[in-house]
């Protein structure tokens, strides 16, 4: 008996159709040649040469979906070889398009013609639809995947950025310590110290953002940073502050995060500057962040000498409590609140909404 023809060419009888091993060749070609293809049209002419030529197909185009604009763009179209060598290629029995299809989206359609007499039967309709859906598939792998190489350039790009950005901000840091150094003035010192702490707040946002993959800060983190850089540059030589900070990883927008950032470093300023000016006492620092949802609250305690008794937000506060409350209300759409803890010292409560 002889061998099935791969296009029934020459038996007379369109039910002569390759075998299920015939039939994976032709996957297996097709799989092949969009593989070693340098980009996506050059897949698609690939991909519709082998389907002419294993087929016995004289002519097909591709067309793809464009994602952007919707409409359809041709990716690829010829003749096969013997169907441009002969006079009478314009004389064609029969067509068929055939769907780009993954089973989310339709992502374009292979169309072919032939000139034989018997046209498409069932089987070979089934197969063309089985070489578009494969097609169709290695099309949105390859998209997937430029869009996973395009994210991962953007990432790279918004660490550096963010890299750069606290480079900056650190080298004014410098400028206004170098500043401060040489004044005479206490008071002009003091300013240039509470810049320094600000600005280098700000920076530690960017420092965890140039980290992270992700575009957002763990506010818990960015708490022990801030802290560090406040008990540093504001605590008195003659004075020991600790501080002890808990809560789970809270992830927030960078935006978010910056205004956290400079509210609690005006807290925690506050703190070391009014909290701990008794001699000799030994200051302690706890911070608190937590989670209930959507809602944030972050949590400020000292052991210091608490508020005096006719202390009142709105009418008794300093620049550094007037920024912590406009930050909070205005960038936040959060409130603050100060009270005297029952076992002494003061705790500022910040709360605010994701």
């Amino acid at each position: 008996m002889p061998p099935r023809s791969l296009s029934g060419a020459g038996t007379g009888d369109t039910g002569c159709y390759p075998e299920l091993a015939e039939d994976l060749g032709v996957f297996g070609a097709i799989s092949i040649a969009m593989a070693e293809a340098p980009t996506l049209e050059a897949a698609a002419a690939a991909a519709l040469r082998k389907t002419l030529e294993l087929l016995h197909l004289d002519s097909g185009k591709v067309y793809l979906l464009d994602m952007e604009s919707q409409k359809w763009v041709l990716a690829a179209a010829m003749t096969s070889d013997l169907a441009a060598q002969d006079p009478q290629v314009q004389t064609l029995c029969a067509c068929m398009a055939a769907p780009l299809f993954t089973g989310r989206q339709l992502l374009g359609f292979l169309y072919v013609t032939s000139r034989r007499e018997e046209g498409f039967s069932e089987v070979r309709k089934a197969l063309l639809r089985a070489v578009g859906a494969q097609i169709g598939l290695f099309v949105e792998n390859e998209r997937l995947r430029e869009a996973a190489q395009r994210a991962e350039a953007l990432a790279t790009l918004i660490q550096e950025m963010h890299h750069r950005i606290k480079n900056n901000l650190q080298t004014v840091a410098d400028l206004l310590s170098l500043e401060m150094s040489t004044s005479p003035s206490p008071a002009a010192r003091k300013s240039l110290r509470d810049s320094i702490s600000r600005i280098k707040s700000i920076a530690a946002v960017h420092e965890l953002l140039s980290l992270e993959q992700l575009r957002l800060t763990d506010i818990t983190e960015l708490a022990r940073q801030v802290c560090d850089i406040s008990l540093s540059h504001l605590v008195r030589p003659d004075r020991l502050v600790t501080a002890d900070i808990y809560g789970p990883a809270i992830y927030l927008p960078s935006k978010q995060a910056t205004a956290l950032a400079l509210a609690m470093n005006e807290l925690i300023g506050n703190a070391l500057e009014h909290a701990f000016s008794l001699s000799g006492r030994d200051g302690r620092l706890t911070i608190v962040t937590a989670q209930d949802g959507a809602q944030v609250t972050i949590a400020i305690s000292d052991n210091g000498r608490g508020l005096p008794p006719d202390f009142d937000l709105v009418s008794r506060r300093g620049l550094g409590l007037q920024i912590a409350q406009t930050l909070v209300e205005k960038d936040l759409a959060g409130t603050l609140r100060l009270e005297n803890n029952p076992s002494g010292g003061v705790r500022a409560t910040l709360t605010f909404y994701k």
